[in-house]
């Protein structure tokens, strides 16, 4: 599947608003027009939007092929028009199909914290992967809403497109996401008491960052966030201080004020 930033996929989405611009195009282009107008008063609802979407791509599949614009074109030249027409719907209705919902909010954040906490403790060993296959740079990656993203091909990407290796990676992906969301001790070839104990140990370290850290082994980068960190520390000492003495005073008026009056 092609990057929607990618030479491919810009040469496809330009020269489909090319054709899209001549005059014999104006029934096709008012079709999509509507159909992007059907959608905007409905509630978002990515599965609904997404069958309706899928609907409308293999409708105008059918409109490329008769119309006499592409009347000699290849599949290759149909499927291109076909991918600028993915691109252009998508653009309209990126706000209302990715990550649009409370519920998908949830669950990007849910699987990006488990990473996170995982990362500190997970090594290959613990999946049974062989030494030979070990690749810690791989551990470190973390790809911002995960779910969110997966969700989005699922629904929106043209289902032949999603097939053989774009099929298979994106299914791997898929059970990738679910394993990290599921995991426990047994998965990972640990006792569940062991598991739980490093899951707590790294939640620890997820908010203070630098218990176990040694001083030589700090970056510039990590010196500076200490020293933020220091600062914000000293400035809530100090406002806790002065809450508490001025607290301090004012029990003892208070009981000085309790004793003259007895």
């Amino acid at each position: 599947m092609e990057s929607p930033s990618s030479a491919a996929s810009r040469v496809d989405f330009y020269g489909f608003l090319d054709r899209m611009r001549r005059p014999a195009a104006g029934g096709l282009f008012r079709s999509i027009k509507s159909f992007l107008a059907s959608l905007s008063p409905d509630e978002p609802s990515a599965e609904e939007d997404g069958a309706r979407v899928q609907a409308f791509y293999a409708a105008m599949e059918a409109a490329f092929r008769e119309h006499p614009l592409w009347a000699s074109a290849t599949h290759q030249e149909i499927d291109h028009a076909l991918e600028g027409l993915e691109k252009y719907i998508m653009t309209k209705l990126f706000d209302r199909s990715f990550a649009a919902s409370a519920e998908d909010a949830a669950a990007d954040a849910e699987v990006s914290e488990r990473i996170g906490l995982l990362q500190r403790f997970v090594r290959p060993q613990h999946l049974d992967i062989p030494r030979v296959l070990h690749n810690e740079a791989s551990w470190l990656a973390n790809p911002p809403h995960l779910h969110s993203n997966l969700k989005f091909v699922q629904l929106f990407r043209r289902e032949t497109k999603l097939v053989s290796e774009v099929e298979y990676y994106l299914t791997n992906l898929i059970s990738a996401k679910m394993f990290i969301v599921n995991v426990d001790g047994r998965l990972l070839s640990m006792e569940e008491n062991e598991f739980q104990m490093h899951m707590e140990t790294a939640k620890l370290g997820s908010r203070f960052p630098f218990m176990d850290s040694e001083t030589e082994s700090l970056t510039a980068a990590e010196v500076k966030q200490l020293h933020g960190l220091y600062r914000q520390v000293v400035t809530r000492y100090t406002s806790l201080s002065k809450a508490l003495r001025k607290l301090s005073i004012d029990e003892d008026q208070l009981l000085a004020s309790v004793d003259a009056d007895s």
